[in-house]
């Protein structure tokens, strides 16, 4: 079996464990606090290159807020 037919299988598993890998060396190095502040500007930049591939308007901070209240609503 070569790598491309490996990553053509497995790729969301490889990046899942990848991710993880990186955030606990995050953690490890940085603390905690640290860790969670790398991983909102993740969501924040995810968040608004999502917007700019379906050209939706530009980002604004109201958006942002509905956006979190509607994503962490079946929590409450």
């Amino acid at each position: 079996m070569q790598w491309k037919d490996i990553w053509n299988v497995y790729y969301k598993r490889i990046i899942g464990v990848s991710a993880g890998l990186l955030f606990g060396l995050i953690y490890l190095i940085c603390g905690f606090w640290d860790m969670c502040f790398v991983l909102l500007l993740v969501a924040l930049g995810y968040f608004i290159g999502k917007g700019k591939e379906y050209n939706e308007e530009q980002f604004s901070l109201t958006t942002l807020i509905e956006y979190v209240r509607k994503l962490f609503r079946p929590y409450r």
